[in-house]
């Protein structure tokens, strides 16, 4: 009887521990915040709040809060490489914009990968659905949008519906599919007969000048990887950078070009900051001659 006792007791505890991973915290998807709003704020953690109220079980982390404020177009070439390496069914709550108010659409957006995205409808995921591709978009009915003239776009709006979605909810029950949503023109790179024109997308915390021009375009010029050095012009400025692989490599160069496997290339100071020590801005025009290398 004993035995009998001791069996049972095992099959109690194997099926509460079954439970705890089918239905408990550590089955629950991550919800990752990106937005302009800056590391460690108060706006951050009222949304964080706001989602733990609807989901006490949720998982929040930072992606990034430190996006270009209100630059769109910036926020999302950053979003699509920060999020390329999560899993499916991650929830990510996106909020670069340069506009709020009560009558801004929402939309949920599951992409063909498994990710999701939460974000105003203002052409953020406009990146994410190029590389990703888009299995489902829908636009998201927002019970705090009553009669006040503004709401907190953050904590009212984004959070419900990214805390529901990690829960379990359907993406369904957020509102109706749409068709269409707001893209931005992408400001992509162009190869031409031996030369790349594009632009700086963002500067970075430490002062990196990332531009819109990737390995696969500086091989299509013929640049790579047969150039150790490579003109870049910006502004009134001409850089004749080395190319490397990683920051450590520069470390007795003025200046230098990493070009990652993918993503972006940046021109960069070793320990220094580019964009102070020469004037470099967001929106600055990019050309790179080959004939000149």
């Amino acid at each position: 009887m004993i035995r009998g006792m001791r069996f049972m007791a095992s099959i109690a505890i194997a099926i509460a521990f079954l439970g705890c991973q089918t239905s408990g915290y550590q089955s629950t998807p991550p919800i990752m915040l990106f937005t302009d709003l800056g590391a460690d704020t108060a706006a951050e953690g009222a949304i964080k709040g706001a989602i733990y109220t609807d989901n006490p079980n949720a998982r929040v982390d930072a992606l990034a809060n430190t996006v270009p404020a209100f630059d769109v177009t910036a926020g999302a070439y950053i979003l699509v490489e920060a999020a390329s390496t999560y899993p499916p069914d991650t929830v990510f709550l996106c909020m670069v914009a340069p506009d709020t108010h009560a009558d801004q659409r929402i939309i949920a957006m599951e992409t063909t990968n498994g990710l999701r995205f939460v974000s105003p409808d203002n052409g953020l995921l406009t990146i994410v659905a190029d590389r990703f591709g888009v299995k489902s978009v829908h636009a998201c009915i927002n019970p705090a949008a009553d009669e006040r003239t503004h709401v907190n776009l953050g904590r009212e709006m984004l959070a419900p519906v990214a805390a529901r979605w990690a829960r379990g909810d359907s993406i369904d029950s957020f509102g109706p599919a749409i068709e269409s949503y707001s893209k931005i023109d992408p400001a992509r790179s162009t190869v031409r007969d031996g030369s790349i024109s594009g632009m700086v997308l963002w500067i970075d915390s430490y002062g990196n000048a990332v531009i819109n021009v990737s390995r696969d375009d500086l091989i299509g010029a013929q640049l790579l990887p047969t150039t150790d050095r490579i003109d870049v012009n910006i502004g009134r400025m001409t850089y004749n950078a080395r190319a490397v692989s990683t920051y450590e490599e520069a470390s007795d160069e003025p200046y230098a070009l990493r070009v990652p496997k993918t993503g972006f290339a940046e021109l960069f100071i070793y320990m220094g900051d580019l964009s102070t020590k020469y004037d470099v801005h967001a929106g600055d025009k990019v050309y790179i001659d080959a004939k000149g290398n």
